[in-house]
Parts: structure tokens; C-alpha cells; sequence
């Protein structure tokens, strides 16, 4: 809501500047890593990166040529996994890996001056469906359509900058990073140790949060604007 506020007091301030809307593709693709207490302290566990990649579009109001609110629809594929080992009397390490869909939606607050940007908003994201792949298998795993949470709330900071690009047309590309504050597990399965469940000593039910940092790249069009402006003349680092 503050988020939200805060976006109408810089409208309502620069009520003077032109608007106009655009319209954009864009995708990426980067790693992520959970963070649970748990995998961080425990010397039998290490988090292992993965890959995460999404491709989607987004349609953007703007105000001048510094300001602009848009609203961002993505289908994401997302790859989580961690090593373990000490398992009974085992000392080889074993992948745990979670892998889901999500679609995704995001409104965000874009800054830009000159041909940089920075970017924040929140996310939000529904799941479709997931794989989970335990090397060891020593408890067996449940689906992930069972103890993956369907509904996920992240914040998202990006910055990045215009590569080329005219009044109408540019190219952009920047990085962006993703944190979720909704607990990955699922609320059927919150008060177990998932996903540490192969371990019959650890009985903590810490929260699992995913992390992404994704490179992206993002074409956008100017659609129009609603009075006569100067839409789209941003400053890019090649221009035609």
C-alpha cells in the first residue's frame, strides 16, 4: 500500500508532464539460490545455484520522460537446489532439487535519467506446475504440487540502461533481483522440516525463501501518449 502511496505523490507532483504509454518483450535469464537457516548453518548442506530463465511482456505508463509505472506479465521457469551429505553412513553428496513454472505478474516504479534506470515494485507470482529430484531418496519426496507454496509475494529491485534505440523504439537491457518473503514451502507442509526431510535430526521448521539475480533484455515500443509530449525521447547509447 506505502508502495502504491507513494507512486500517486510523484504523480500528483508532476501532474505538469506529458503522458504517454508504451509497450515492450522482454526476457531473461540468470541463477537463484534459497536462503533457510537451516542450509546456511548446517555443514552437512550447501546451497547449489541454478538456473532460472522468463520470458514475458509489459505495457508502461509514463509521465515525462524520468518517470513511468508498468505492469509486467512473465511465464518464469525456476530452478532450486541444495547438496547433502552425512547421510547414514553414506559420504557422497546427493542433489536435491526443486524445479516449477510460476506466472508472473509485477507493477513497478521505473526512475530513468539519462539512458540508465533503476526499477522497484512488488511481484507476485502463481504456480503451475513443478518437479522435485532427490538423488538419495531416502524419505520419499512428495510432489511438488503438494508441499510448494501456489501463491508467491516477492520485491523486485532492477536497474539498467538503453542500449539504442529512437522516439519510438528502443532496447534496453539491466539486471534485476528478485527476493520472495512468502515461505516456498506450502502451508500443508510449514511445520515439518521440508525440504531437509531425508535428515531425522533436524526437526526445525525454518522458512525457505528464494533469491534470483537475472540479466534481462527488454524492446519497447511507444504506443502514443495522452497529450502532445516529447514520448519516448529517452537518451540511449546509440540512437537512429
Amino acid at each position: 500500500m506505502k508502495f502504491l502511496f507513494s507512486i500517486f505523490f510523484i504523480i500528483s507532483n508532476t501532474a505538469h508532464s506529458q503522458l504517454w504509454f508504451d509497450a515492450g518483450i522482454k526476457g531473461g535469464i540468470g541463477t537463484g539460490y534459497l536462503i533457510n537457516k537451516t542450509l546456511s548453518k548446517d555443514q552437512r548442506l550447501s546451497v547449489n545455484p541454478g538456473v532460472n530463465n522468463f520470458m514475458g511482456g509489459k505495457i508502461g505508463l509514463n509521465w515525462g520522460s524520468i518517470h513511468s509505472l508498468t505492469l509486467d506479465g512473465s511465464f518464469a521457469n525456476n530452478q532450486y537446489s541444495f547438496l547433502q551429505s552425512g547421510i547414514s553412513t553414506s559420504k557422497e553428496s546427493f542433489k536435491y532439487s526443486i524445479n516449477y513454472s510460476t506466472l508472473t505478474f509485477a507493477t513497478l516504479y521505473r526512475n530513468t535519467k539519462g539512458s540508465q534506470y533503476v526499477e522497484i515494485g512488488p511481484e507476485f507470482s502463481v504456480f503451475k506446475k513443478g518437479e522435485i529430484i532427490d538423488e538419495l531418496e531416502l524419505i520419499l519426496s512428495e510432489s511438488a504440487q503438494k508441499v510448494l507454496n501456489k501463491n508467491l509475494a516477492s520485491a523486485v529491485f532492477g536497474f539498467g540502461g538503453y542500449i539504442f534505440g529512437n522516439d519510438n523504439l528502443s532496447l534496453s537491457m539491466g539486471m534485476r533481483i528478485h527476493y520472495t518473503f512468502s515461505n516456498l514451502t506450502s502451508r500443508n507442509y510449514s511445520s515439518s522440516n521440508y525440504p531437509l526431510t531425508n535428515y531425522t535430526d533436524i526437526i526445525s521448521n525454518a522458512r525457505t525463501h528464494p533469491i534470483a539475480i537475472q540479466f534481462l533484455f527488454e524492446l519497447n515500443y511507444s504506443l502514443g501518449q495522452i497529450a502532445k509530449s516529447t514520448c519516448g525521447k529517452r537518451t540511449a547509447f546509440i540512437s537512429f
